[in-house]
């Protein structure tokens, strides 16, 4: 078996969508997995993969995109009258209102306008594998601009602040409501906080196949680490945080970040 081989299936309609994932995978020559899912109302349309030990069930790490799971979680709560968007994220979180953080609402956190998107100086890999750990470090920091006058994305910290708040009003923190109020009930195959038991599904993120010139000029136009972009993406910190190493890393696996 060709390891540029595609498997899966694709609907009637949709052959365009398989052909141009099958030229992506040839072009890699089948060096790192992939897969490909797409629904159209409702309806599963492709359900594609390809590449040496990853099949149709294999799991791996998806950075931000588990954001947009960690939102319905908020939703939900702001939908039941547990949470308001507009209220102050110290009203529940009193350790949080120092520091010209007093007045930003959760509403600010979500929407990235907070103006905190991490600490001066840096949070390590260990540190980041823990949202109780951000959480304390973020408490005492001051914004990098005024809270709600502009967007900044926080990588690593905005939903370990949305995690305090809800662990402070109910008792749970994120990934358990996710779990039993999202994942378990809709059968979900997206986990914040992967269990021991499937670890065995687990294919490490790869780093890219960038050329050495490409490499150059990559690192040639990356902001400071102290930029917004910098902060936010954890470069500030000694050393740099390791973006593939650290989702790689089995404690940020099972606490869920």
């Amino acid at each position: 078996m060709s390891r540029t081989d595609v498997h899966g299936t694709v609907a009637d309609g949709f052959e365009q969508v398989g052909e141009a994932f099958a030229a992506v995978v040839a072009e890699q020559d089948g060096q790192v997995g992939a897969q490909l899912t797409a629904y159209a109302h409702g309806r599963r349309v492709v359900d594609l993969w390809a590449g040496d030990g990853t099949s149709g069930d294999t799991l791996t790490g998806v950075y931000s995109s588990t954001k947009g799971a960690a939102t319905l979680v908020t939703a939900l709560l702001v939908q039941e009258g547990v949470l308001g968007l507009d209220e102050p994220v110290a009203r529940h979180w009193p350790e949080f209102g120092t520091a010209g953080k007093d007045m930003i609402t959760l509403r600010d956190v979500l929407t990235h306008r907070s103006g905190v998107i991490g600490v001066n100086g840096g949070l390590s890999a260990a540190e980041l594998s823990d949202d109780a750990v951000i959480a304390r470090r973020l408490a005492g920091q001051r914004p990098y601009w005024r809270p709600g006058s502009a967007y900044g994305y926080g990588g690593f910290v905005s939903f370990a602040m949305v995690n305090e708040v809800i662990r402070r009003v109910t008792g749970q923190s994120l990934q358990q409501v996710y779990d039993e109020r999202i994942r378990t009930p809709y059968g979900l195959d997206l986990y914040l906080g992967l269990p021991e038991a499937e670890e065995g599904r687990f294919r490490p993120i790869q780093w890219w196949t960038a050329t050495p010139e490409q490499e150059a000029a990559f690192w040639s136009d990356l902001p400071g680490p102290h930029s917004v972009l910098g902060v936010g993406y954890g470069l500030n910190s000694t050393p740099p945080l390791d973006q593939v190493a650290f989702a790689n890393t089995r404690a940020v696996r099972a606490n869920g970040q």
